[in-house]
């Protein structure tokens, strides 16, 4: 049973974060939005090779190509294990990292021990929700960009205000945002030239993103 004093601490928390709960639910509904997307063309080779990793052990960069880093083939892989529904999964979860993002922003901006003022940590988290879910083009949401804001500001505000126990993690956390970006790998001269008609690399590069535009187009026709 709840004593006055946890009744009384627990009214005093809602009070003082009530304004940061609103802004940021507005902010959640800014991006509800997103819910509605489907795929774009890279969202689905995403999918395919993360589907064909767990569901078919067909491996990344053996198998099947594409040029990102392993992370994002691991989270629609692991999307497609745990919801029937891996195009809504993946837009939940953004919506869930933008507003981390917010909120990480804040930690990272203000000094150890300073609390910030009313509102300004829910503030934030809507101005970076609607950065992103009305300035960018439809095509470039949904990638391993997110990720990487999200680790480069989650190792910003862990170095700033827990440095001292969680110095691990903060670096941990600015190696993966630089390792989340990819996209040089298919001009790499270990690989074969998906033109080149020679090495599996490019056999597959070949059959992934005929078999993976084709999926896109039926999920975004236009």
């Amino acid at each position: 049973m709840a004593t006055p004093r946890t009744l009384t601490q627990s009214l005093s928390l809602w009070r003082r974060l009530r304004a940061d709960i609103a802004f940021a639910s507005v902010g959640a509904l800014v991006g509800a939005v997103s819910l509605t997307y489907p795929f774009c063309r890279d969202q689905t080779l995403f999918a395919y090779v993360g589907r064909a990793w767990f569901h078919e052990g067909q491996v990344p960069y053996r198998d099947t190509f594409e040029q990102k880093t392993p992370f994002i083939f691991l989270v629609h892989g692991a999307l497609t294990s745990f919801s029937a529904n891996d195009v809504l999964a993946l837009r939940v979860l953004e919506v869930a990292l933008v507003l981390a993002a917010g909120w990480f922003a804040t930690l990272a901006s203000r000094s150890v021990g300073t609390p910030s003022a009313k509102g300004v940590t829910g503030i934030t988290v809507l101005v970076a929700a609607i950065f992103y879910f009305t300035s960018l083009r439809f095509p470039d949401t949904g990638s391993c960009e997110v990720w990487g804001v999200v680790a480069l500001l989650g190792s910003r505000a862990v170095m700033a205000r827990w440095a001292h126990r969680w110095g691990a993690a903060g670096g941990g956390l600015l190696s993966g945002s630089r390792s989340l970006r990819g996209g040089t790998a298919s001009h790499s001269p270990r690989w074969p030239s998906p033109s080149s008609g020679s090495g599996p690399s490019s056999v597959s590069f070949r059959t992934t993103t005929c078999r993976c535009w084709s999926d896109s187009r039926s999920r975004w026709p236009g």
